[in-house]
């Protein structure tokens, strides 16, 4: 029962009964990183962990969270995969 939240379109991440809570938000990249600090922040998360499709659009974002959680003390983790998903979420968890 992990929440995840992100902006992948991958159809792999469609499949509720592989990622039940998998929700994406509706976006652009640009505006991504201050939405998603303030879900952490306002439920307190102090651990975060995200995956990344190694794309430099997702590499991008996933820097500027990074600098964002490293400013307010946050813990991640992160991982990278490039088509599926299924290894990275399972070494995440």
């Amino acid at each position: 029962c992990v929440t995840q939240i992100g902006l992948n379109l991958s159809p792999e991440l469609s499949d509720r009964s592989i990622y039940p809570y998998y929700t994406r938000m509706s976006t652009t990249f640009n505006v991504y990183v201050k939405p998603l600090v303030s879900i952490v922040t306002k439920f307190n998360w102090k651990k975060i962990g995200f995956l990344v499709q190694d794309y430099s659009a997702f590499k991008s974002v996933a820097s500027e969270l990074e600098r964002d959680f490293m400013a307010r003390n946050i813990s991640y983790s992160k991982r990278m995969y490039f088509t599926d998903a299924t290894a990275a979420l399972t070494s995440l968890l």
